[in-house]
């Protein structure tokens, strides 16, 4: 496992680590964010620590003070200069997902609470098993320091500040799609296989009945919102939303974002993760004209 810096035209400048539990090493990296200063910082929950690693490639490894983390990923460094992560956390209600500031030295500032959308899943004991294409919880991180959340079955976001205050709603009407037949399909087999193999019952009204709305989101330095709408072939189109919440239009992308990574915007340039058509993964850097 490797970290692998490439200039502007997509040519490789230089590579760290590999795989393993030694200095600059990594075992398990789940997510990655670049301070004001141009430090990289990984996350390697597998060998309990950050790596963080300079311009002129000094590597400094940091405790991560938590075992818990959450896939996606989501965090970043905030404005203020702090280091932002979410993970799921015991809380007195229970677990739930949270948000935990720390300092340059990886020394853990603060626990904010997030809000967390109920909706039922098929459980056994302490295990929950989401249903293919039904209710997701989706998540983006704002630099300026919020979190941005949503509900994959609803058109309805939900920023709140890293103090645990809602500051903002954001709703728009949107058109049910039914579900299409290769995904009533991925559902009857998912169920099936948990009835067989776990034994877990699944009532009725646990089943999505139409398909999702939201897949990804994403957060521009500049606040603006952009919306990655659910197609069963990924992503071809995405929502933009200023920071006051004003919906400003859609962008049609000329390639579909897929993979579950949402994209990165900074200035008027784009960095999507996609596939060649013969299922190769790859990265494309766009333009976004009229910005």
């Amino acid at each position: 496992m490797e970290l692998r810096i490439f200039s502007s035209d997509g040519r490789l400048q230089r590579q760290y680590g590999g795989k393993g539990g030694g200095p600059g090493e990594f075992e398990s990296v789940i997510g990655m964010s670049l301070s004001d200063s141009g430090e990289a910082w990984l996350v390697d929950p597998a060998n309990g620590r950050y790596t963080a690693i300079s311009d002129n490639g000094n590597v400094r490894t940091l405790q991560r003070r938590v075992t818990a983390f959450r896939l996606p990923w989501l965090g970043g460094h905030a404005a203020s200069g702090h280091f932002v992560e979410a993970a799921t956390i015991t809380m007195e209600s229970g677990l739930a997902d949270a948000v935990l500031l720390l300092d340059a030295s990886g020394m853990i500032l603060d626990t904010v609470p997030l809000p967390n959308p109920e909706f039922d899943v098929p459980r056994r004991g302490n295990m929950e098993f989401p249903i293919p294409y039904g209710p997701s919880v989706v998540r983006a991180f704002d630099r300026r320091g919020y979190v941005l959340t949503a509900l994959s079955s609803q058109y309805r976001l939900v920023r709140t500040s890293m103090t645990g205050d809602t500051v903002m709603i954001v709703t728009r009407e949107y058109d049910t799609q039914a579900l299409s037949n290769s995904q009533k399909d991925s559902i009857s087999r998912y169920i099936g296989e948990l009835t067989s193999t776990l034994g877990v019952q699944v009532p009725t009204s646990m089943l999505p009945r139409s398909a999702p709305v939201i897949r990804l989101l994403a957060v521009d330095d500049g606040g603006v919102t952009w919306v990655c709408l659910a197609e069963e072939e990924g992503c071809g189109s995405l929502d933009v939303i200023d920071e006051s919440g004003l919906y400003l239009g859609s962008v049609v992308l000329p390639f579909r974002i897929r993979g579950g990574v949402a994209p990165v915007v900074r200035g008027n340039l784009m960095l999507a993760a996609t596939e060649s058509e013969d299922g190769v993964p790859y990265v494309v850097l766009a333009r976004i004209d009229g910005r």
